[in-house]
């Protein structure tokens, strides 16, 4: 008899805490219901226990006719806690399954939008190394046709273009030279702070 008090007692506290470590994902109102069967079902053992340990042989002898009436009880209870642990699991697993397929969606997303940036930084490379080879062809070019008059004024334009700086204070120069970097000019920021460093190398 005490046999089969103790694994009623096991099997109830096992569902018990199966119910509550699910019971987190579970619906909020069949939370609810379930923590209250729980707690009944806790009461009742608890009384089981005190009775069955107490010692107490009157127990057996007026409590055989309950007994079989509160072990069909608890039978049922049982079913009942083991049915609704069925359906949270299939509640869980279809989660799990939902947050499966959305983190193989995002994975591609992220991978189609990396590949999109390297897509997008070789078009740039190639669009900046075609104007490159057309300004060189250009320039090729107009070299080939220029005379002295022409090389004379292309001396003063390179020096002309080799002079951003405005003629003001040093620290104004500066400020001036370090936006052009802040613009992501770089070509010009060179030319200016070399420009800065030769009128100022004091």
């Amino acid at each position: 008899m005490r046999i089969f008090i103790k694994y009623k007692l096991q099997t109830i506290l096992f569902v018990f805490f199966a119910y509550i470590t699910l019971g987190s994902i579970a619906k909020a109102e069949n939370i609810e219901n379930v923590l209250q069967s729980l707690e009944r079902l806790e009461k009742n053992v608890i009384d089981l226990q005190k009775r069955v340990y107490s010692g107490d042989n009157n127990f057996e002898i007026t409590a055989d006719n309950n007994l079989d009436g509160n072990f069909a009880a608890f039978d049922m209870r049982i079913r009942d806690l083991e049915n609704e642990i069925k359906y949270l699991n299939t509640y869980v697993e279809e989660y799990i399954i939902r947050i499966d397929e959305l983190n193989e969606k995002l994975n591609d997303l992220l991978l189609q939008q990396s590949q999109n940036l390297i897509n997008n930084n070789i078009e740039k490379n190639n669009l900046e190394s075609q104007s490159e080879t057309e300004n060189q062809d250009q320039s090729l070019g107009t070299l080939s046709i220029t005379n002295e008059s022409s090389t004379e004024q292309s001396v003063e334009l390179q020096e002309v273009k080799d002079k951003l700086l405005p003629d003001v204070s040093p620290e104004e120069q500066f400020q001036y030279a370090f936006d052009f970097l802040r613009a992501q000019q770089l070509d010009e920021a060179k030319i200016a702070l070399k420009e800065f460093i030769n009128i100022n190398n004091d």
